[in-house]
């Protein structure tokens, strides 16, 4: 019996070339995760600072926004003295150099409920553009005093359809005394 014969073995230059391209193809692959890696990382490292500057926009918001809701506390609780709201309605508008599109202002008087008297106007403008509009609301919700929104109509004008007429009751709370009450519980 003839001894099993061993399969031929590559010569030695073949493998060390084998092994070679073995070794550079592995470093490739390597090399190809690593760039998709920290392309990927480099992504959500600049989605997070994004997302950090937001965060940091947002928080001096927050913080300007209750600042002004302190200021506002503030103003509130010095009260409205004895100045009726339709003066109010016209010093804002005077404010805002919109007293010619005045229409009509008429008040509908006070309504008392408890200990809170709610003094209430009709106000109706004319020929607004949308910027003025959004003035007014923006002067109302800042206003010195306490004024608030019952109502609100906006209409197209007829013949300019970029102007606008509104029509909204204002009204000012006070408590029996003549000042001004919030109506929420304010502490926190």
């Amino acid at each position: 019996m003839r001894p099993p014969q061993l399969p031929a073995i590559a010569p030695l230059s073949e493998l060390l070339k084998i092994r070679t391209l073995q070794m550079l193809l592995a470093a490739l692959i390597l090399t190809v995760t690593m760039v998709i890696t920290l392309s990927v990382l480099n992504a959500k490292i600049k989605k997070l600072a994004l997302t950090m500057s937001n965060y940091t926009d947002f928080t001096a918001l927050v913080r300007e926004y209750n600042s002004s809701e302190k200021d506002h506390e503030d103003e509130f609780k010095q009260g409205i003295g004895t100045t009726t709201v339709l003066k109010q309605i016209e010093d804002m508008l005077s404010e805002l150099s919109l007293k010619d599109r005045l229409l009509s202002i008429k008040s509908l008087g006070d309504k008392s409920e408890r200990q809170y008297v709610s003094e209430t106007a009709q106000l109706r403008l004319k020929d607004l553009s949308l910027n003025e509009v959004v003035n007014i609301l923006y002067a109302v919700r800042g206003y010195k005093t306490a004024i608030l929104i019952k109502s609100f109509k906006l209409k197209r004008g007829f013949s300019d359809q970029d102007k606008f007429e509104v029509s909204m009751e204002l009204a000012s709370v006070k408590n029996a005394s003549g000042t001004f009450q919030p109506l929420i519980n304010s502490e926190k």
